[in-house]
């Protein structure tokens, strides 16, 4: 937790960001224990059963069985459950781990989503949907880029932890007087956080596919003239865009939703000023950490949907159009690379 002498904050470090985050998403792995315990999933478990075994016995549907094991390797981290050796995989509890005896640092929580949201995250019914799915054909928690999910989205892009992640990216692109570009700008709060940056004398640029989100940003940025939004679709380029006129130019939390990660790289390479900077940030990655099942899990729910890359792929395309990996910033299984083109 960050501690405070006469109510100054001491800023985050990476380090501890990062365990606050992982402290989060702990958090979130024990409420999808409890809603599993709920549900009647980790009394299924008191002898093993293979997937198979757990679909016929509770009704499964079949093709939740994807998420279900997601769920059962999530809950498998938390050592809830545990693998049977011998033949066909199968699962049982461990039952000396219970989600009301499983601690969590509710300052490093804090930390990481805010103080008010402590509570309602340890109590509410939030994950609740993932066991939910297993039962029913509709998707509770896809959440996609929609008018109807703007408020659910701008409270997630405001969470400390990301806002962490995005703040990183605008001071390792940004300077005053100049020209930068926010790929994927959602609603608007990189585009202030940079305009803040590059001042009066700078231009910031978005660019969003979701018309929903193009028109929140363009609200939120409505008194900076300096500011432009534009809607297009990453994977088939931005060609409206001027070729070398911006110095930096970031993508955060929209990485691992691109079918063409290579556009990417080589527009923004044909935009960007010799020297320019490029920050692709907080991408759901494979990264192995200790927060990648639950992820996964979370993932394997999300509307549209997303493949984690591997950390070193990305950096692969980015060196295939010349550019150099200057940072990296890391938060559990979420990577942010900033790149230099030479």
């Amino acid at each position: 937790m960050t501690t405070t002498t006469d109510d100054v904050r001491t800023p985050e470090t990476a380090t501890s960001m990062e365990d606050a985050y992982l402290e989060y998403r702990k958090a979130c792995s024990l409420i999808v224990l409890k809603h599993a315990e709920e549900r009647g999933l980790m009394a299924a478990l008191s002898t093993p059963k293979t997937v198979d075994e757990l679909v016929a016995e509770q009704g499964y549907l079949p093709q939740r069985v994807p998420i279900l094991e997601l769920l059962l390797k999530a809950l498998e981290r938390l050592d809830a459950v545990q693998r049977v050796d011998g033949g066909a995989t199968r699962y049982v509890r461990n039952d000396a781990v219970k989600s009301d005896d499983v601690e969590i640092d509710a300052d490093l929580v804090a930390t990481a989503i805010g103080v008010d949201q402590v509570a309602p995250l340890l109590h509410g019914q939030n994950y609740g949907g993932i066991v939910d799915t297993l039962n029913q054909p509709t998707n509770p928690i896809g959440a996609d880029f929609s008018a109807a999910n703007i408020a659910v989205w701008e409270e997630f892009l405001q969470q400390p932890f990301y806002r962490f992640a995005r703040q990183h990216a605008v001071r390792s692109i940004s300077k005053p007087g100049a020209n930068v570009l926010d790929l994927a700008c959602g609603p608007g709060f990189g585009l202030l956080e940079l305009v803040e940056e590059v001042g009066e004398d700078g231009h910031v640029v978005g660019v969003e596919i979701s018309r929903d989100f193009v028109a929140e940003a363009l609200r939120r940025t409505e008194e900076h003239p300096n500011v432009r939004v534009a809607q297009a679709n990453l994977d088939e380029g931005i060609p409206f865009l001027r070729n070398n006129y911006f110095a930096g130019a970031m993508l955060i939390g929209a990485y691992h939703f691109l079918t063409r990660p290579k556009v990417l790289f080589a527009e923004a390479v044909r935009v960007l000023q010799p020297g320019g900077r490029l920050c692709v940030g907080y991408v759901y990655s494979k990264r192995g950490s200790a927060d990648q099942e639950v992820m996964d899990l979370r993932f394997a729910l999300r509307e549209p949907p997303s493949t984690p890359p591997r950390p070193e792929d990305i950096v692969g395309l980015a060196e295939e159009q010349g550019l150099t990996k200057v940072d990296e910033l890391t938060m559990g299984c979420f990577t942010s690379f900033v790149f230099q083109w030479a």
